[in-house]
Protein backbone atom coordinates (compact mmCIF):
# COMPACT_ATOMS: atom_id res chain seq x y z
CA UNK A 1 0.00 0.00 0.00
CA UNK A 2 1.52 3.26 -1.33
CA UNK A 3 1.03 5.79 1.56
CA UNK A 4 1.72 8.97 -0.13
CA UNK A 5 -1.29 7.81 -2.66
CA UNK A 6 -3.40 6.42 -0.27
CA UNK A 7 -2.98 7.79 3.42
CA UNK A 8 -6.45 7.22 4.92
CA UNK A 9 -6.48 3.64 3.86
CA UNK A 10 -2.45 3.19 4.79
CA UNK A 11 -3.44 4.73 8.83
CA UNK A 12 -6.26 2.35 8.78
CA UNK A 13 -4.39 -0.75 8.15
CA UNK A 14 -1.68 0.66 10.42
CA UNK A 15 -4.22 1.21 13.05
CA UNK A 16 -5.59 -2.19 12.85
CA UNK A 17 -5.02 -4.16 16.32
CA UNK A 18 -4.19 -7.10 13.99
CA UNK A 19 -3.75 -5.97 10.45
CA UNK A 20 -5.79 -7.45 7.51
CA UNK A 21 -6.97 -10.11 10.30
CA UNK A 22 -8.58 -7.46 12.35
CA UNK A 23 -12.60 -8.20 13.32
CA UNK A 24 -12.68 -11.85 12.20
CA UNK A 25 -16.23 -11.55 13.58
CA UNK A 26 -17.45 -8.45 11.56
CA UNK A 27 -18.76 -9.71 7.94
CA UNK A 28 -20.86 -8.56 5.01
CA UNK A 29 -22.83 -10.69 2.27
CA UNK A 30 -21.05 -11.24 -0.66
CA UNK A 31 -23.55 -9.10 -2.70
CA UNK A 32 -22.37 -5.96 -0.85
CA UNK A 33 -19.05 -7.10 -1.81
CA UNK A 34 -20.17 -7.73 -5.15
CA UNK A 35 -21.70 -4.54 -6.11
CA UNK A 36 -18.25 -3.12 -4.82
CA UNK A 37 -15.94 -4.74 -7.20
CA UNK A 38 -18.14 -3.41 -10.08
CA UNK A 39 -17.29 -0.19 -10.04
CA UNK A 40 -13.82 -0.81 -8.73
CA UNK A 41 -11.25 0.68 -10.97
CA UNK A 42 -8.43 -2.71 -11.90
CA UNK A 43 -5.73 -0.03 -12.53
CA UNK A 44 -5.08 0.13 -8.66
CA UNK A 45 -5.64 -3.04 -8.12
CA UNK A 46 -1.85 -3.88 -7.64
CA UNK A 47 -2.46 -1.52 -4.52
CA UNK A 48 -5.16 -3.67 -2.30
CA UNK A 49 -3.33 -6.15 0.22
CA UNK A 50 -3.91 -9.19 -0.69
CA UNK A 51 -6.92 -9.99 1.27
CA UNK A 52 -8.50 -7.39 -0.42
CA UNK A 53 -7.43 -8.63 -3.74
CA UNK A 54 -8.36 -11.93 -3.69
CA UNK A 55 -12.28 -10.64 -3.38
CA UNK A 56 -11.88 -9.04 -6.46
CA UNK A 57 -9.74 -11.94 -8.38
CA UNK A 58 -12.66 -14.42 -7.19
CA UNK A 59 -15.95 -12.80 -5.97
CA UNK A 60 -17.84 -14.14 -3.34
CA UNK A 61 -21.22 -15.97 -4.04
CA UNK A 62 -24.08 -13.25 -3.20
CA UNK A 63 -25.30 -14.72 0.08
CA UNK A 64 -21.98 -15.71 1.03
CA UNK A 65 -20.48 -13.92 4.14
CA UNK A 66 -17.23 -11.79 3.87
CA UNK A 67 -14.47 -10.27 6.64
CA UNK A 68 -15.68 -6.98 6.47
CA UNK A 69 -12.22 -5.17 7.08
CA UNK A 70 -10.82 -6.53 3.40
CA UNK A 71 -13.58 -4.85 2.24
CA UNK A 72 -13.43 -1.71 4.12
CA UNK A 73 -9.71 -1.43 2.88
CA UNK A 74 -11.17 -1.66 -0.97
CA UNK A 75 -13.87 0.56 -0.21
CA UNK A 76 -11.02 3.67 1.50
CA UNK A 77 -9.25 2.68 -1.92
CA UNK A 78 -11.90 3.55 -4.20
CA UNK A 79 -12.58 6.92 -2.16
CA UNK A 80 -9.51 7.79 -2.20
CA UNK A 81 -8.78 7.04 -6.01
CA UNK A 82 -12.12 8.69 -6.72
CA UNK A 83 -10.82 11.63 -4.89
CA UNK A 84 -7.88 12.30 -6.47
CA UNK A 85 -9.13 12.38 -10.07
CA UNK A 86 -12.34 13.53 -9.99
CA UNK A 87 -11.43 16.45 -7.66
CA UNK A 88 -15.00 15.78 -5.55
CA UNK A 89 -14.17 14.98 -1.75
CA UNK A 90 -17.71 13.35 -2.10
CA UNK A 91 -17.53 11.44 -5.22
CA UNK A 92 -17.52 8.04 -3.16
CA UNK A 93 -20.74 8.98 -0.90
CA UNK A 94 -22.61 9.84 -4.19
CA UNK A 95 -21.42 5.93 -5.35
CA UNK A 96 -22.46 4.24 -2.43
CA UNK A 97 -25.91 5.69 -2.43
CA UNK A 98 -26.53 4.85 -6.24
CA UNK A 99 -24.95 1.18 -5.74
CA UNK A 100 -26.83 1.19 -2.64
CA UNK A 101 -30.28 1.33 -4.11
CA UNK A 102 -29.46 -1.24 -7.08
CA UNK A 103 -28.26 -3.60 -4.80
CA UNK A 104 -31.47 -3.00 -2.19
CA UNK A 105 -33.84 -2.86 -5.46
CA UNK A 106 -32.67 -6.29 -6.60
CA UNK A 107 -35.15 -9.13 -5.92
CA UNK A 108 -32.52 -10.61 -2.88
CA UNK A 109 -33.62 -7.59 -0.70
CA UNK A 110 -36.09 -6.12 -2.30
CA UNK A 111 -38.88 -7.43 0.02
CA UNK A 112 -36.87 -6.01 3.10
CA UNK A 113 -36.07 -2.71 2.06
CA UNK A 114 -38.58 -1.71 -0.85
CA UNK A 115 -41.41 -1.20 2.29
CA UNK A 116 -44.17 0.78 2.54
CA UNK A 117 -43.02 3.72 4.25
CA UNK A 118 -39.19 5.32 5.66
CA UNK A 119 -40.71 5.08 9.34
CA UNK A 120 -42.35 1.33 8.72
CA UNK A 121 -37.91 0.69 7.32
CA UNK A 122 -36.50 2.13 10.25
CA UNK A 123 -39.00 -0.03 12.69
CA UNK A 124 -37.28 -2.83 12.07
CA UNK A 125 -33.45 -1.46 10.88
CA UNK A 126 -31.92 -3.84 13.39
CA UNK A 127 -33.70 -7.40 10.87
CA UNK A 128 -32.03 -5.36 8.19
CA UNK A 129 -28.85 -4.64 9.04
CA UNK A 130 -28.51 -8.18 10.13
CA UNK A 131 -29.45 -9.03 6.48
CA UNK A 132 -26.10 -7.45 4.99
CA UNK A 133 -23.60 -7.04 8.32
CA UNK A 134 -22.71 -9.33 11.83
CA UNK A 135 -20.39 -8.66 14.71
CA UNK A 136 -22.11 -5.43 14.23
CA UNK A 137 -25.95 -3.53 15.77
CA UNK A 138 -27.77 -0.90 14.58
CA UNK A 139 -30.97 -0.35 17.16
CA UNK A 140 -33.72 2.29 16.89
CA UNK A 141 -33.49 4.69 19.46
CA UNK A 142 -36.89 6.79 18.55
CA UNK A 143 -38.51 7.88 15.60
CA UNK A 144 -41.60 9.91 14.21
CA UNK A 145 -43.31 10.06 10.92
CA UNK A 146 -40.44 11.84 9.48
CA UNK A 147 -37.39 11.58 11.21
CA UNK A 148 -35.62 8.37 13.26
CA UNK A 149 -32.44 8.43 15.83
CA UNK A 150 -30.33 5.36 15.30
CA UNK A 151 -27.38 3.67 16.48
CA UNK A 152 -24.74 1.98 15.57
CA UNK A 153 -22.70 -0.43 17.72
CA UNK A 154 -18.96 -1.90 16.65
CA UNK A 155 -15.55 -2.60 17.68
CA UNK A 156 -13.39 0.24 18.28
CA UNK A 157 -11.30 0.58 14.95
CA UNK A 158 -13.10 -1.48 12.82
CA UNK A 159 -14.85 1.77 10.74
CA UNK A 160 -13.23 5.70 10.35
CA UNK A 161 -15.54 8.49 9.83
CA UNK A 162 -14.92 8.03 6.15
CA UNK A 163 -16.22 4.65 6.44
CA UNK A 164 -19.22 5.75 8.60
CA UNK A 165 -19.84 8.33 6.13
CA UNK A 166 -20.51 5.99 3.75
CA UNK A 167 -22.95 4.11 5.79
CA UNK A 168 -24.94 7.12 6.52
CA UNK A 169 -25.01 7.13 2.34
CA UNK A 170 -26.38 3.50 1.99
CA UNK A 171 -29.02 4.40 4.71
CA UNK A 172 -30.39 7.54 3.06
CA UNK A 173 -30.56 5.07 -0.74
CA UNK A 174 -32.64 2.83 2.21
CA UNK A 175 -35.07 5.70 2.87
CA UNK A 176 -35.80 6.60 -0.29
CA UNK A 177 -36.04 3.26 -1.94
CA UNK A 178 -38.78 3.03 0.84
CA UNK A 179 -40.44 6.44 -0.51
CA UNK A 180 -38.61 8.79 1.20
CA UNK A 181 -38.35 12.24 -0.60
CA UNK A 182 -35.26 14.60 -0.15
CA UNK A 183 -33.64 12.30 2.90
CA UNK A 184 -30.80 13.16 4.95
CA UNK A 185 -28.70 11.09 7.32
CA UNK A 186 -26.06 12.63 9.13
CA UNK A 187 -23.40 11.39 11.88
CA UNK A 188 -23.67 12.88 15.78
CA UNK A 189 -21.95 11.60 19.12
CA UNK A 190 -19.34 9.86 17.46
CA UNK A 191 -17.57 7.59 19.75
CA UNK A 192 -14.90 4.86 19.64
CA UNK A 193 -17.71 2.37 19.47
CA UNK A 194 -20.93 3.75 18.47
CA UNK A 195 -22.22 6.43 16.30
CA UNK A 196 -25.47 8.10 16.36
CA UNK A 197 -27.39 8.46 12.56
CA UNK A 198 -30.26 11.32 12.65
CA UNK A 199 -32.53 10.52 9.61
CA UNK A 200 -35.07 12.76 7.89
CA UNK A 201 -37.21 12.54 5.22
CA UNK A 202 -40.20 13.83 3.82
Amino acid sequence: MNPTLFPETSAYIAALPDGMDSFAQCEVKGSVVRQLIDGFDRSILHELPEASRALIEAPPPVSAWVREVPVNVMLLVTGEHLVRTTGRRDAMNERAYEASKQLLSTPLYKILFLVVSPERLVSGVDRRWNALRRGTRLELLSHSPHSAHLRAHMPEGLYTRGLLELRASSMRAALDCAGGRRSKVTLDALTKSAVDFMCSWE
